[in-house]
């Protein structure tokens, strides 16, 4: 993938969770209507979809090379050759160009039996502090922005706001939808101003969002 195409590309396939969240939220609007489906057929239903979707996915890997690095550092450089000679050779023919082999930068590898935790404490807090906080500080902002309120949208519509079951789906479906539209809108800035700028302008948007939301839910608004 080209690098400047990366955040965009990047961003839209994890983008695709979304669109199956609001799939499901239409689902939802069918499989959980008690004029279509009994109380007790309507979930179970819903759950049926779910593992065909796994199937589909077990069946799709089959597609999917596995990365070079992981071959490699497993002990199976043989695989990794083959993959990225493929790579190279599809580069060749699609744009009818000689590759270099001479003069690059090489990567050295080592093989790996096992990851210990003594290793993975190193990693986070001896040789990649700045990196390990850095990722904490954002999972810890998406949990607050997004799981904690995503996945307990359903009950607080329906406890708190009397939202039938069957209805839920409604209101998560914007919701799904506006996700989606998030990174295929914002995707390429992340290419043009940059990734820095971009997840600190987007973080800052959330929790500023998220806080307004919190203050309108204490006036019971």
């Amino acid at each position: 993938m080209p690098a400047r195409w990366r955040g965009l590309v990047d961003l839209s396939v994890n983008g695709t969770f979304w669109l199956g969240a609001a799939i499901g939220a239409a689902g939802s609007i069918v499989l959980l209507d008690p004029r279509l489906f009994g109380a007790d057929t309507g979930w179970r239903l819903a759950f049926v979809i779910g593992g065909l979707l796994g199937c589909f996915i077990i069946f799709l890997r089959r597609f999917v090379p596995e990365s070079p690095r992981w071959l490699m550092t497993h002990g199976k450089p043989e695989e990794a050759e083959q993959i990225v000679a493929d790579i190279e050779t599809g580069i060749r023919q699609r744009h009818n160009i000689e590759l270099p082999l001479h003069g690059l930068s090489t990567l050295t590898l080592r093989r790996s039996s096992g990851t210990s935790l003594r290793w993975v404490a190193q990693s986070l807090f001896v040789h990649h502090r700045r990196r390990a906080f850095l990722a904490v500080a954002l999972m810890a902002t998406q949990a607050f922005c997004y799981n904690a309120v995503f996945f307990t949208y359903a009950l607080v519509l329906t406890k708190f706001y009397g939202v039938p079951a069957a209805r839920v789906g409604w209101f998560i479906l914007p919701f799904a939808l506006g996700n989606l539209a998030g990174p295929l809108l914002l995707g390429r800035l992340f290419d043009t101003v940059g990734r820095k700028a971009m997840i600190a302008a987007t973080y800052a948007l959330a929790g500023a969002l998220l806080t307004t939301t919190g203050f309108l839910f204490a006036a019971g608004n």
